[in-house]
């Protein structure tokens, strides 16, 4: 799971993702249900497109038998369209978490924060109490 965090998202190398996610992944996103190694370039495609700059850090990682789970932290500025919220050039910090079914760098499920989870803080980043909404 540390290749998929820094190989694919903190180095921006998307060949990797044949090697890294099964042919038949099913990853549980915000976008909805992603299947394959296509459906993983998709929600890489999205959100690079959205956070070109974004760097995802390991904040925990836990093995137990044949599963992984990883809590991080991706962080980015909105440069580009997300779920129809224009760029706003804010910067935000977004927490999350993956689990895995296996040991081996092959991805079958992902959780993921929600959308709106990821909307408010990039639409309302700023905003509060005496702040122009």
């Amino acid at each position: 799971m540390s290749r998929i965090i820094e190989e694919l998202w903190n180095k921006k190398n998307p060949a990797v993702i044949g090697q890294l996610y099964a042919e038949n992944y099913v990853g549980h996103t915000p976008d909805g249900v992603l299947k394959g190694h296509a459906g993983a370039r998709q929600h890489y495609d999205t959100y690079v497109a959205a956070f070109p700059d974004c760097k995802v850090a390991i904040d925990g990682m836990v093995a137990e038998g044949d599963r992984v789970s990883v809590r991080w932290t991706a962080t980015g500025t909105h440069r580009g369209e997300l779920a129809g919220i224009a760029p706003t050039g804010n910067r935000v910090n977004v927490p999350g978490n993956r689990t895995s079914r296996s040991a081996s760098p092959v991805a079958r499920c992902r959780r993921l924060q929600s959308l709106g989870h990821v909307e408010a803080r990039t639409a309302n980043r700023g905003r509060g109490p005496g702040r122009p909404g």
